[in-house]
Formats: C-alpha cells, structure tokens, sequence
C-alpha cells in the first residue's frame, strides 16, 4: 500500500521517532512497518540515529528520520 509507505514518511520526516511509535501512529505492527520502511529506504534517504530521544514517546534509542540534503 503506498499510501502506508507515505504515512510513514510524513511521521518521521516531522521528527526523529522511534520504530515503535511509527507503528502505532500509522495504526500497523512493527513487523509491518519494518516492510513499509523497507520499501521507504529505496526512495528516500532514512537515517537509522542509535541512542537518540523519540520526539514523539521520550524513550531513549533507536529512532527513524528522513535525511535531508
């Protein structure tokens, strides 16, 4: 569904967030959106930023952003 795929990209272009959160906001499972972020990363530059604060929940680790050249 490209339209889950864009979902994903406007939820971490506004803000670092964790790969937990983007699977609840998009209303899917983790292991669902790992596919869609998959397909995401052959379009648009995702920066994977480790021990990083979720601007969305607050916790510490891993969390998703679009780069931006």
């Amino acid at each position: 569904m490209p339209e889950s795929t864009a979902a994903i990209a406007v939820l971490i272009l506004e803000r670092p967030t964790c790969l937990e959160c983007i699977a609840e906001k998009a209303d899917m499972t983790v292991t669902l959106a790992k596919g869609y972020l998959a397909r995401l990363v052959q379009a648009v530059t995702v920066e994977y930023l480790p021990d990083e604060r979720c601007r969305t929940c607050g916790s510490t680790g891993t969390t998703l952003s679009i780069g931006r050249d």
